[in-house]
Parts: structure tokens; sequence; C-alpha cells
């Protein structure tokens, strides 16, 4: 066990604390500073999640290494290197993957370095933010324009300027005319919700992730906890309208109890089953319908495969790079096209073997895990944004270390008694 693990160490638990909390929440604070002090441009927002990724090196450097650290600073190296030889091909500088990755390693590292109490104080203090600010943007949404004003954020740091048919101040694809064909249930029908996380997918993708924290913990969680995370992840649902994780929250549900069960061939074949799903789409649904499914799950998928169909051999080597700014709404081709087809290889066996098969929690997270992050693929690259991809790859890495499934159990029973 890495002995940074231990309380003692109480400079690198809150450090950890505190840097995965601004990683989830900075684009929160800078809207803050945008609607209502400074206009905040791009290079402010990078240069914040620079320092966030910068303190993470910093932790895990002042920290001792583990053997299990040597696969990701190799995989860092390898994805470097990667990165350099499509800049050179291309003359054109490409980091795109080296920071994606590093996302994903820094935070493995982290989560590896984390106190089971702190890892469950993260997990709660962020969903209590989230919970705060969603009723703030359900009961008050004017009061949320005015704090956060999403929508001239994004404008000021990415580009993305309000369509005509948005005058709410929210996200562009908050607004409720737009999503006409997505299900309120019923119980809501105003503009897709975003709480601290600003746009609707992120806050979608936090829901899942929050509902593979509790179907690794959900034995260990106290009844107040379980109450809580149930309702929010209730919230979340209804107000923001995502069918990918009302997908992904029945399965975690209806296999609760089967994933204990599986091998680790389950986890390797989740991508290859994915990648039938998307040319089944695409061969058998019928091509009149794609303007009409656009925006529809099956329209997305569709799109991916139809990418996929067109790629020559130079497009899986990234020959053409420049090309891969017509991927933002298909992530697998956007992975191909980052890492090369060997590089997108690894990081399938990487992200299929980052947790062992040693407890029915363990197996839980690995299939979950790689569920949320090959599905999501197939309609976006939404999975790399920091504000989700910490909590996740933290969860990993705290998970990679804990073996021992009934301590990690006990540790978490402590700590939700004394706190709740």
């Amino acid at each position: 066990m890495l002995t940074t693990t231990n309380d003692k160490d109480s400079f690198v638990q809150k450090s950890i604390f505190w840097i995965v909390l601004l990683a989830v929440g900075y684009n929160a604070l800078l809207a803050v500073v945008n609607g209502n002090v400074f206009s905040v441009n791009f290079k402010m927002a990078a240069g914040f999640e620079f320092l966030i990724l910068l303190s993470a090196i910093g932790i895990i450097v002042k920290t001792e290494f583990s053997n299990l650290d040597i696969k990701e600073i190799s995989l860092i190296v390898f994805v470097v290197i990667i990165a350099l030889l499509i800049s050179i091909v291309n003359q054109y500088l490409f980091i795109d993957s080296i920071r994606n990755f590093l996302i994903i390693a820094l935070f493995v590292m982290l989560g590896r370095r984390i106190s089971a109490e702190n890892l469950h104080k993260l997990f709660f203090v962020v969903s209590f933010i989230v919970f705060s600010f969603l009723l703030i943007e359900v009961f008050a949404l004017d009061l949320y324009v005015h704090i956060f004003n999403p929508a001239s954020y994004y404008a000021n740091t990415r580009g993305v300027i309000a369509s005509e048919f948005n005058d709410t101040g929210l996200f562009n694809t908050a607004n409720a005319q737009q999503m006409s064909d997505r299900f309120g249930y019923g119980l809501f029908n105003g503009p897709r919700t975003s709480s601290i996380f600003l746009e609707q997918v992120s806050i979608s993708n936090f829901m899942i992730i929050l509902v593979i924290y509790g179907s690794v913990f959900w034995d260990a969680l106290s009844n107040k906890k379980r109450v809580f995370f149930m309702a929010l992840v209730l919230m979340i649902l209804i107000t923001a309208r995502s069918r990918s994780a009302l997908a992904l929250t029945i399965f975690a549900l209806a296999s609760y109890h089967v994933l204990p069960l599986i091998t680790r061939k389950f986890s390797i074949m989740i991508l290859p089953a994915v990648l039938s799903i998307i040319f089944i789409v695409y061969f058998f649904m019928p091509q009149e319908n794609i303007y009409s499914l656009e925006d529809s799950f099956r329209g997305r998928i569709f799109h991916t495969g139809l990418i996929l169909a067109s790629f020559n051999i130079p497009d899986y080597f990234s020959i053409n790079i420049h090309k891969i700014s017509n991927y933002a709404d298909s992530g697998i081709p956007y992975v191909i096209m980052s890492y090369t087809l060997i590089g997108a290889l690894v990081l399938w066996i990487y992200i299929a073997t980052i947790v062992e098969f040693e407890s029915p929690a363990h197996r839980r997270f690995i299939v979950l895990a790689n569920l949320y992050f090959w599905m999501l693929l197939m309609v976006g690259a939404a999975v790399f944004t920091i504000k989700t991809a910490a909590l996740l790859w933290i969860l990993a890495g705290f998970l990679s270390v804990h073996s021992n499934n009934d301590k990690t159990r006990k540790g978490v029973k402590n700590e939700n008694t004394s706190r709740c």
C-alpha cells in the first residue's frame, strides 16, 4: 500500500481534495468572474486547467511512486511520442491527445494517493454543490443566469455563440424548444439544467459517474447518503433529460447483482460490442432518415458509422490531422485520429484493465466505467472534459490500490457513521 494514502499526510490529502474540486468547478468560478467582474477568454480558461494539471503533477512527484504508476508514466511517454510524430507528419502542433491522456493518467495516480475518507468526502461535497446550484437553476433561473451567464462564458472562452433561438442566457443545448423530442416525464418542462457544469452534457456525465460510484460503494453508504445521492440522480435525470444517462442508469440498476459474476473478457469486449452497434445502425438505418434523426441517439451513432466507413488508411494513422475538427460529435473517430489506430488500441486495453477483477465492487466499476467511456464516445468526446473525468479516474485510481474490498468498505462505513 502506498504510504502517501495515510491520513497523517494532511497536506497531500487536502491538496488532492482541492485539485479535484477545482477541476470539477473551475469553469463555474471563471463564469462567475466573466459575468460579474471582467471578461474571461480561452487563454485564461486553458491556463487555469494547465495549473490544475501542473498541481497534480507536483503532488504526484512530491509523494512516493508505486510500481503501478510506471504504467501511467510509460503511457504518457508513449502518447507524447505519438503526438510528436503526428505533429511532424502534419507540420502542425497537435497536443490534444497529450492533454486528454494526462487528465486520465494524472487523476488515476492521484486516486492511488487519496484516502478512503477523503474520496467519499470529495464525492459528497461535489454532489452537495451540484445539488445546491441545481435547485437555484430549477426554482430561480434568473438568479442562476445572473450568477453564471453560461451563454456569455462559452461565447468568450470557446467561441460558441448563443443561437438565435436561445435568449435564456444558458448554453445552447438548454433550449427547451429545441429539445421537444426529449422525455421530461411530465414533471419538468423548463430548459435543460446544468448546475455548476454550465452545459447539459457534463451534468449528465457527472450523474453517470455518481451512479458508478454508488454501484461500487452502495453496501457501505449510510442510509442518509443513499437517499441524498438517489435524490440527486433522480433530479438530474428529470431536469437534464439525457438519454444516455437514463440508459446507463437502468443498466447499472438491472445488472447490480449480475456484474460480480462476469469475467475480465466482458470488459475487454465492450469496445468491440460498441463498434458492432455502430456498424449495425450504419448499415441498417434507412439513409433518408439521417437528417430527421440528426440529434437522436440513433442519428449520432449513424453519423459516427458514416465517418468510420469513410476513413482511409492515412486517416487511421492521423496523416491528415486537420480533419479532426469535424469529429466533435463523433468520439471514436476523434480518438483514432488523436492517437492513431495503434494508440487507440493501447487506450482500449488500458481502460479495460485499469482495475483488477478482485471483488464485486471492482467488477461493477470496470464494466460500468468502460460502458460509460466507449458508449458516450459513439456520440461525442465529452468524456475527456476534466470537470467530469477527474472524478471517474480518481475513483479508478483509488480502486486500483485497494484490493481488499472488506477493508475499503470498513473505512467507508466508519467515515459515514461519523459524519451522517
